[in-house]
């Protein structure tokens, strides 16, 4: 009588083990799916990366719904990092602050009313942020040299702000594409002190 038990505990630990190994492989498919689909839109080319490589800052995160809010802390003085948030749902906040060189920092948001505020001090950076929605606005704070910026916003009303500072040349690429209320404003400051 022991012998049917035993095989039989053995088959359900072993069902067990395959069904969690199956869990696990359908997570890393689906956060391959959201790669792939990020570099089909044109977003993010090149910047995906492992969290084993080089010192990347861990805030790949995939955030649903509801009002979240992504505060990533001032000042982190690191270089080299690369960086995705994606966010779903509407009235998404993301405030990403950072000086160094040589990193990069890539965000989408899907839904209406998002908002993306950005200030990157440092040399030789990259930042895209895709919107797909509607009343969706960016602010993006540059200052430093060999800057790089891409928005792309889908849907109405949109507004953009770049800000760049003295000694700033940032090569950018704006596209809004929708049927009304397109607004970009280009400020030009002193550097700070």
């Amino acid at each position: 009588m022991q012998n049917p038990l035993l095989i039989f505990f053995t088959l359900l630990m072993c069902m067990l083990a395959t069904t969690t190994l199956t869990a696990q492989q359908t997570e890393k498919d689906e956060q391959l799916e959201e790669v792939v689909e990020l570099r089909q839109l044109g977003l993010l080319n090149g910047i995906i990366q492992s969290e084993s490589e080089g010192s990347i800052v861990n805030i790949n995160e995939f955030i649903q719904n509801k009002e979240y809010q992504l505060i990533f802390p001032g000042a982190i003085p690191a270089a080299n990092n690369h960086s995705i948030v994606i966010q779903e749902g509407h009235n998404n906040t993301a405030t990403w602050e950072q000086t160094g060189d040589r990193n990069s920092f890539g965000l989408l948001q899907y839904g209406d009313a998002n908002f993306y505020q950005g200030v990157l001090v440092g040399e030789e950076n990259l930042i895209r942020v895709l919107q797909l929605g509607n009343d969706n606005r960016v602010i993006q704070d540059l200052e430093g040299n060999g800057m790089k910026l891409d928005i792309i916003q889908e849907g109405n009303n949109h507004e953009v702000i770049q800000i760049e500072k003295d000694g700033t040349s940032p090569a950018y690429q704006i596209h809004q594409h929708g049927s009304s209320g397109m607004r970009i404003i280009i400020e030009h400051q002193k550097a700070y002190p």
